[in-house]
């Protein structure tokens, strides 16, 4: 193997409950971006927000296959097969949503223009409020 390669990636068994430290899953859990380790920041992010189950033993955190496991297939972005009639219900309530919607009046070009300057840094603010009281003066 070149050095620097990757090892393979062992697969996770969710029967496994022993203890492993949190940077071994970096080489474990694949990344979004191909070819590329999940960073171990990302693992302690998880960890400390309690979203991977995780144990601290001394200065170091560990988990196990199981709850590695358990953490990828409770993830709300995991894909989840969805039946044919949930599908047609979502389908039916999206359709009875967009046909609700309203198109709302067009904002005159003044208001636009003051509503703008309010939300404009304070520097530009003092300039726009300035532009738009000429305007408005001149008509």
């Amino acid at each position: 193997m070149a050095a620097g390669a990757f090892r393979a990636m062992h697969p996770l068994d969710p029967s496994d409950h022993q203890l492993r430290p949190l940077s071994e899953y970096c080489k474990r859990i694949p990344s979004r971006v191909p070819g590329k380790r999940l960073n171990r920041a990302t693992l302690w992010r998880w960890a400390l927000h309690g979203r991977l189950r995780t144990v601290q033993i001394g200065g170091g955190r560990f988990t196990c296959d199981a709850w590695v496991w358990q953490f990828i297939h409770n993830t709300p972005g995991a894909a989840r097969p969805i039946s044919p009639a949930l599908r047609a219900e979502l389908d039916e309530i999206t359709n009875r949503l967009r046909s609700r919607r309203r198109s709302l009046p067009p904002i005159p070009a003044e208001e636009r223009a003051r509503i703008e300057a309010e939300l404009a840094p304070p520097g530009r603010r003092r300039r726009m409020l300035a532009e738009s009281e000429q305007r408005r003066l001149q008509t």
